[in-house]
């Protein structure tokens, strides 16, 4: 079983998160980073970065910095 086929490209993507971005710092002044919580988002979070200067944290990020706890404190 297959979905529908899907078209949308990474530019696409990218141009469409970037005018949402806009749009939320237009209306809120004081936004200082960006987390994007879908999976399908981290193929952009580097374009993100440069185009808003912003930190843009994604599921990737997240769960790196999640696990590098686990990586520096010994097991009990």
């Amino acid at each position: 079983m297959s979905g529908p086929e899907n078209s949308y490209t990474t530019l696409q993507v990218s141009k469409d998160l970037r005018a949402a971005i806009a749009l939320m710092c237009k209306r809120y002044h004081d936004v200082e980073v960006i987390l994007l919580e879908c999976a399908g988002f981290p193929i952009v979070t580097q374009h993100l970065r440069e185009q808003t200067q912003l930190p843009v944290y994604d599921a990737v990020t997240n769960a790196n910095l999640l696990m590098s706890r686990y990586k520096l404190e010994p097991r009990r």
